[in-house]
């Protein structure tokens, strides 16, 4: 997985060399980033989160980071480091890339180990996401989420469905998320961790369903950003179950997401409205590089165009939650 870096300096000329040499030298490890305004910084990290910001800072700017795994602060003799951005760590700008690479590299892997400097963690997030309603969507999101805890990952399952169906799979205690939804600018981190629920069976951690349709079918692009990273706090991945529709926010959280989901099963109707998707909807040119194809219920048809993609077998039962726990046996390694 590449390593999401956005580089924030209105050093236009530094800032377009920098992008230029990581692009061509690094591009096997850096997923890059160009912010050359401070004005547009907020607006940049609301699209999206990055692992790393790398940023030179400007004087009489407010800097609101709190959406950034690890922040650094690129600095030379004439910088001037405001006083809530001193405790940063610092990169030297002026120095040859390779060196500038090793230092970042070795910031974050520090930072890996160090809760202390991240503050918590923040999820890997995986959208699982299908244009056609009856693939098994939740089912593979729930299975995959099972695997990941499996694995040893401290795994969080998220329905973002506007009639969810959440309590044919997992037993739901009646910790609706709306209670966080009524109170979403009010610490939402500690509030999706006092409603987290976790299923002994699978060591999945997941959140009750709302409780009506517009809980969720209200919720803003921004809302759903402050949802989604509350949700990823705290946890090594998120799983976030999509409904079947592709809007703003849909593509919102495949921004933000480190990997997409695009399930599809042998029907027709399924097949051909994933191909639509591919071959109409721009949604799809942007999340190409990590989307992963998974074709359920025993289906070995693949979407021409497919990059990589998880062939899933038939489970038949009459229960959905055996469904995915016998899919949860798979590895989800694309080929």
């Amino acid at each position: 997985m590449k390593i999401q870096l956005l580089i924030a300096t209105n050093d236009h000329e530094y800032a377009d060399h920098l992008y230029t040499v990581l692009s061509k030298r690094q591009a096997d490890i850096f997923e890059l980033g160009l912010c050359s305004s401070p004005a547009n910084l907020d607006a940049m990290l609301l699209r999206r989160t990055y692992d790393i910001c790398l940023l030179e800072p400007a004087e009489g700017v407010q800097y609101q980071l709190d959406r950034v795994r690890l922040p650094l602060i690129l600095q030379d003799s004439h910088t001037a480091v405001p006083e809530e951005l001193r405790g940063l760590p610092r990169v030297k700008k002026y120095q040859r890339i390779s060196a500038l690479v090793s230092d970042i590299l070795n910031c974050y892997a520090e930072a890996a180990r160090s809760s202390e400097l991240l503050g918590q963690t923040q999820a890997k997030i995986t959208a699982v996401w299908s244009p056609a309603g009856g693939v098994g969507k939740t089912s593979v999101a729930l299975a995959y989420a099972a695997r990941s805890a499996m694995n040893g990952q401290k795994t969080a399952y998220l329905n973002l469905e506007n009639f969810c169906s959440l309590g044919a799979f997992l037993k739901d205690e009646g910790k609706s998320i709306s209670s966080v939804l009524e109170r979403i600018d009010q610490n939402p981190s500690v509030q999706m961790r006092s409603i987290r629920q976790q299923d002994t069976a699978t060591g999945i951690f997941y959140y009750g369903a709302p409780e009506n349709y517009d809980d969720i079918n209200i919720l803003g692009k921004t809302e759903l950003v402050i949802l989604l990273n509350a949700a990823a706090s705290g946890v090594d991945e998120l799983i976030v179950d999509l409904p079947s529709f592709c809007d703003e926010r849909i593509q919102c959280t495949f921004e933000r997401a480190n990997q997409v989901f695009l399930v599809t099963d042998m029907s027709m109707t399924a097949q051909r409205k994933l191909q639509t998707f591919m071959a109409q909807n721009s949604a799809y040119d942007d999340i190409r590089h990590k989307a992963v194809f998974v074709c359920n219920k025993g289906t070995r048809s693949v979407p021409d165009g497919a990059e990589k993609h998880v062939a899933l077998p038939l489970v038949q039962s009459a229960d959905p939650a055996q469904v995915f726990k016998s899919l949860s046996a798979s590895q989800f390694q694309p080929a």
